[in-house]
């Protein structure tokens, strides 16, 4: 059935390929990778900016992510920021439960505001558009 489909892709995508490099970042720079990673065959991904950047001391995920995307990042502002667009991708487009999500280096979820993760030199910073916020 379809939902038994979803379910297996599911969890192949998040056991055994979630795609985070192993690849070397410039020591003095940050990787930026985003990319859309909804709940179907991964040939249908698309990355939409992959880019080192100089590190700069205090640079955030949020600010990392807007100095590679310009002015194509949608955003709430506050004392925390949501990014609810990137590109033409935006939150609940697809359907319901769409929306971007960040990750640094390994993959695993980062609960805080993308304007409040401090990066490191070296670092690899993901933004997906995921389906279901996973």
């Amino acid at each position: 059935t379809a939902q038994e489909w979803r379910d297996t892709w599911n969890e192949t995508r998040f056991n055994d390929d979630l795609g985070f490099s192993n690849a070397k970042v410039d020591p003095d720079k940050v990787q930026v990778t985003v990319e859309t990673d909804l709940k179907r065959p991964k040939k249908n991904q698309q990355i939409l900016f992959d880019k080192q950047i100089k590190y700069q001391k205090g640079m955030t995920a949020f600010s990392a992510l807007k100095k590679v995307t310009g002015k194509q990042v949608g955003y709430q502002n506050g004392a925390t920021v949501y990014v609810n667009r990137i590109g033409k991708y935006t939150e609940n487009d697809v359907h319901s439960g769409t929306g971007w999500k960040y990750y640094v280096n390994n993959g695993k979820d980062i609960a805080k505001a993308a304007n409040l993760k401090t990066l490191k030199a070296g670092d690899h910073l993901y933004w997906r558009f995921v389906d279901g916020y996973k």
